[in-house]
């Protein structure tokens, strides 16, 4: 009992976690480094809580390299941004191999989605909002906060494996 209790508060800082680093992505095109390292760090507590062996782990740490590895390329050519690939790195630890493909196609289409609202969003209003953070999000100058998609995918990717009830 006290297991499931703790691995349901595990998943909860998860969700809380991702969609916070969505927000803050949204607000200020940046994601703290602290939320990853927090997500990192909640998933071998997840495994152990859940009853699996290390050895998920070991597998989900890496698929955690590949993933930053991928988001490192994809930050140096001026892709990403930083926080948006240690986001996909954090992420992608508890998504594990067998998720990997689905994973990269929920990010690919969440994120084509969030893009084409920005860009919709940005002829409409055309800097017409009294926030700061609107007014930057809706400049032709930035790009897209991909952190949401990252956040959507990982979102879809839980709720799935755990079966969790539908938001």
């Amino acid at each position: 009992m006290i297991f499931e209790i703790i691995h349901f508060l595990i998943l909860t800082v998860f969700i809380v976690a991702v969609v916070y680093a969505a927000c803050i992505d949204i607000i200020s095109y940046t994601i703290p480094n602290w939320i990853s390292v927090l997500i990192v760090l909640a998933f071998p507590v997840a495994v152990i809580v859940s009853g699996s062996d290390i050895g998920g782990v070991i597998t989900g740490l890496s698929v955690g390299a590949v993933f930053m590895i991928a988001g490192a390329v994809l930050f140096f050519t001026g892709i990403f941004g930083g926080g948006d690939a240690k986001l996909l790195a954090a992420v992608s630890v508890w998504v594990g191999w067998e998720q990997t493909y689905s994973f990269i196609i929920n990010i690919a289409l969440a994120g084509g989605v969030l893009s084409i609202l920005i860009l919709i969003s940005r002829k409409i209003f055309k800097k017409r909002t009294p926030w700061k953070w609107a007014t930057k999000l809706l400049s032709d100058d930035m790009g897209v906060p991909y952190g949401v998609a990252i956040t959507v995918a990982a979102l879809i990717f839980l709720f799935s494996e755990y079966n969790l009830p539908n938001i």
